[in-house]
C-alpha cells in the first residue's frame, strides 16, 4: 500500500510510533503528539521513522542429539508388531471350533462330488 491509500494508524504504526492513550509516541520516545501533528512531522521529515531496534536475547535453546530423540521416540518397525499371547490362544481355540463345525459341511461336499464323478463316469462308460 503506498502512503495515500494507508490508514493514519497504519501509517504512525509502520514508522515506529507507539500509542498511548490518545496520544502518538515518536519512534526515539522525546514527543508526544497528537495523531495530526504526528502525521505532519512525519510528511516534513522532522521526525524520522523507526524505532528502537529489539534484539532477542539467546535463551540457549538447542536441537536434542540424534540419539536421545531415537531414544524418547524410536522410528516406526518396520513390519506388523507381534500379536500378544492371549490373541494366539484365542485364535486357537476359534481355529479348533471352526474346523469342527465346519468338518461334516466338508465330508457331505467331497461325498456329493464323488457321487457326481462316479455318476458322470458310468454315464461315459455306457455312452461309449
Amino acid at each position: 500500500m503506498t502512503a495515500a491509500t494507508e490508514s493514519p494508524e497504519s501509517r504512525l504504526y509502520a514508522a515506529g510510533f507507539t500509542r498511548q492513550l490518545e496520544w502518538w509516541v515518536a519512534p526515539d520516545g522525546s514527543r508526544v503528539l497528537h495523531m495530526a501533528d504526528a502525521i505532519a512531522g512525519l510528511d516534513r521529515g522532522e521526525i524520522q521513522p523507526g524505532g528502537p531496534v529489539v534484539q532477542v536475547p539467546d535463551a540457549g535453546v538447542r536441537a536434542f542429539p540424534d540419539d536421545l530423540v531415537e531414544r524418547i521416540c524410536p522410528p516406526p518397525a518396520t513390519g506388523p508388531p507381534e500379536p500378544p499371547a492371549w490373541l494366539l490362544a484365542q485364535a486357537e481355540v476359534i481355529a479348533q471350533a471352526t474346523v469342527a463345525k465346519l468338518r461334516p459341511v466338508i465330508r457331505a461336499e467331497v461325498r456329493e462330488a464323488l457321487r457326481r464323478e462316479r455318476a458322470n463316469a458310468a454315464r461315459r462308460a455306457t455312452s461309449s
